[in-house]
């Protein structure tokens, strides 16, 4: 065990060395997640883009409790920021309305209002519409309460004219709980530099033969299987800390948020690295001289694309959605969305097993070809 420790630590101070991969390897994905976060912070938006609302009205009322609830529905929205114009004398509503200058106009008269809009589709019309129709609604019972009871009718008209004050709080069963553009970035980024972990884990085996030295590591008392595991080790923990510096710098530099399962996100993220460097070591045996980072490259940049890293992919039902679930990124983003803004902390078992279940099987064929060869 003290072998494999040894090896580790060495493996981490090596690497420590080459500072310019150290710190592209950290600077890099914060770059990309400042650039992207900040470029695309309007895609994460979920909140309909509402033009400015300009109302056209006439106003034709007799009716001294349905003149007193319109004045009320007229002074309420407009502390709303909706604009209301007057019908001039001479000037016609069709044509002004033609022209766009005003969302809607609206006819207001003892029998009921009369609508005229542009674009019955847009969200504004539609506002407009829905508004009308909760003021007629209250109307219609402040009017059928007069008729009931006289008390209970002014009551209402008092609520209708805005003169008493009433609220309602919505709350929704399924609250519509999603990252912003710096959350996703800061996310998918953490998770796409764990996977690039592959990238140094291939040169792992292969700088030992580069250098010469794997011919007095055999010689020496290490047995190859401590040899391995101290490497994996090392390289795992390396990689790790870099994952877990982009993660609070953009924790504590951008504010992103990470939920409040900060164990069920280490471990999504500290079981992909495994995988990742379990994966470069298997590809250095498996690929010739720097064969093995050249395919881990091209590897990594489909992985990043299928699994959101430069932009969110939508889940799609046809062959490209099912596509995407080649990339460990895919599994990794979905699972930490899940925990840290639904609280789902039963998400993480299917990555982290994914991620151990490879890892195994890329380590378990590492080690059967290092034994094959007489080498490393």
């Amino acid at each position: 065990m003290r072998s494999i420790w040894q090896i580790a630590v060495k493996e981490i101070k090596i690497y420590l060395r080459q500072k310019q991969s150290f710190v592209f390897m950290v600077l890099f994905p914060i770059a990309l997640m400042t650039i992207l976060g900040l470029a695309l912070s309007n895609t994460f938006s979920n909140e309909p883009s509402l033009g400015a609302i300009r109302l056209l009205y006439s106003d034709t009322i007799q009716s001294a409790e349905l003149k007193a609830g319109w004045d009320g529905f007229q002074k309420g929205l407009a502390e709303r920021d909706v604009v209301w114009t007057k019908l001039e004398p001479g000037t016609e509503a069709s044509e002004e309305i033609s022209k766009d200058r005003y969302t809607a106009y609206l006819e207001v008269g003892d029998s009921g209002v009369r609508v005229l809009t542009r674009d019955g589709g847009s969200i504004e019309a539609n506002l407009v519409q829905g508004m009308l129709t909760a003021f007629v609604d209250r109307y219609n019972l402040a009017a059928a309460a007069y008729r009931q009871s006289p008390e209970a009718g002014a009551k209402l008209a008092a609520a209708l004219a805005g003169t008493q004050e009433a609220k309602i709080e919505e709350t929704s069963l399924a609250p519509d709980k999603t990252p912003g553009s710096m959350d996703y970035y800061a996310l998918v980024m953490s998770t796409m530099i764990a996977f690039y972990a592959c990238l140094p884990g291939s040169e792992v085996i292969r700088n030992e033969r580069r250098r010469h030295t794997d011919i007095r590591l055999m010689s020496s008392p290490l047995r190859k299987g401590e040899l391995f595991a101290g490497k994996v080790l090392g390289s795992t923990a390396v990689n790790f800390f870099m994952v877990l510096l982009v993660l609070l710098f953009s924790r504590f530099a951008f504010g992103a948020e990470w939920g409040s399962h900060p164990f069920a996100v280490l471990a999504v993220l500290l079981t992909e690295v495994l995988f990742a460097v379990s994966a470069g070591i298997a590809a250095s045996y498996l690929f010739k001289n720097q064969g093995g980072q050249a395919a881990m490259f091209i590897f990594t940049q489909i992985a990043s694309f299928l699994g959101g890293a430069y932009f969110p992919i939508s889940d799609m039902s046809d062959a490209m959605g099912m596509l995407t679930w080649i990339s460990p990124l895919k599994w990794a983003n979905r699972a930490l969305i899940d925990v840290i803004y639904n609280g789902h902390t039963g998400a993480v078992l299917l990555p982290i097993a994914l991620n151990l279940g490879f890892a195994v099987l890329l380590l378990a064929a590492s080690a059967w070809f290092m034994n094959r060869k007489e080498g490393l």
